[in-house]
């Protein structure tokens, strides 16, 4: 790999990186979109995306993204792919067949390591840090002729105790994964832990969800030294429609985890 910028291998296939969240399936071309991130050794952010075809198991170069840790989701209503960068602090809008920029909006804010998803339902992208929440909130149809979309806005959220409502941001947020859940209009996290956190974004407020069942392999490799399983959940956390679950991994020496809304 000469120079930290060029994360491919000489055959043209991707290398091996700190991919975040930058990863999401294109349905209208069948194949699995993989963006940004930063490189294994020094860390520093890459603008360079790939496409992986399952039919033919072969990659191919896609147009450049954001140098930077990324954040994605699928608007399946555009059929558009949409991509944060957690120092870029700008939203953009793709294509879903041709992966052209068709909106972007100014930079606004900067955050750290995060987990993005969209509600296609209230045309709200969500990215959640450590200590943050960014929300854009798209338009409801195309991106106008100019392609400009709105920045992200700072969001508080809470939960409620004793009837009353407290602030709240659930803990190791920034190495958790966000996902939205379309039957229930709410957005579903889990940071790797047995404890499932739920945002209404109608209210801004999270409650929690204890599974029933085999619990989710814990995220501690030593509890008391603080030493998590791994650097963090991000895209390994995934609503599949088809079977109505959510499909986790945490561990790579285990084996997926599913979890089904109560």
């Amino acid at each position: 790999m000469p120079g930290n910028q060029i994360c491919r291998t000489v055959a043209g296939t991707p290398v091996s990186v700190h991919s975040y969240d930058g990863m999401e399936w294109l349905p209208q071309i069948g194949k699995l979109w993989v963006g940004g991130g930063s490189s294994w050794r020094s860390g520093a952010g890459h603008p360079q995306a790939f496409l992986f075809d399952p039919r033919t198991r072969k990659w191919e170069r896609a147009p450049d993204i954001f140098g930077d840790w990324l954040q994605s989701d699928y608007d399946p209503v555009n059929h558009a792919l949409l991509v944060t960068g957690s120092q870029t602090g700008a939203i953009r809008m793709l294509d879903g067949r041709t992966l052209k920029t068709i909106g972007q909006s100014g930079r606004s804010w900067t955050f750290d390591d995060v987990s993005g998803a969209f509600d296609f339902h209230r045309r709200l992208f969500v990215a959640l840090g450590t200590r943050q929440m960014i929300v854009w909130a798209l338009p409801k149809g195309p991106p106008p002729p100019n392609g400009f979309l709105p920045g992200g806005d700072l969001r508080k959220t809470a939960r409620i105790e004793n009837g009353q409502r407290v602030d709240f941001h659930p803990p190791l947020a920034h190495r958790a994964a966000l996902v939205y859940h379309p039957p229930s209009r709410r957005f579903v996290m889990w940071n790797g832990d047995p404890t499932i956190y739920v945002l209404d974004p109608e209210t801004w407020v999270w409650s929690e969800i204890k599974p029933k069942g085999t619990e989710a392999p814990s995220t501690w490799r030593d509890a008391e030294r603080k030493q998590l399983r791994s650097a963090g959940i991000y895209g390994r956390w995934r609503w599949l429609p088809d079977y109505g679950v959510f499909l986790g991994y945490n561990d790579e020496a285990g084996v997926p985890w599913l979890f089904k809304m109560p």
